[in-house]
């Protein structure tokens, strides 16, 4: 995937257009906060001939541990910016 010849045009529409389908789908589906699994389910089912599974399989993965990763770091920056305006608010 690294190799211009690769991406051309069409394989880039697809891929941002698995990737906003999986979006979605998890997005809907009720019983899954945050569409935890659907979301790489559908992506997997989606992009399972164009790309290598392996590299698809770490793709998913990498996603969700950045997804979790931000997650993580907005909850903790508005907590910080949280407190610090309650401290000054007294």
């Amino acid at each position: 995937m690294i190799s211009p010849g690769f991406l051309s045009t069409d394989i880039v529409i697809g891929l941002v257009g698995a990737f906003v389908i999986s979006w979605l789908v998890g997005l809907i589906t009720p019983g899954a906060p945050a569409g935890v699994g659907v979301r790489e389910l559908v992506l997997l089912f989606l992009l399972k001939g164009v790309v290598a599974e392996v590299d698809l399989l770490l793709a998913v993965a990498l996603g969700r541990v950045i997804t979790v990763i931000g997650d993580f770091l907005f909850f903790l920056g508005t907590t910080i910016f949280y407190r610090k305006t309650i401290v000054h608010k007294d």
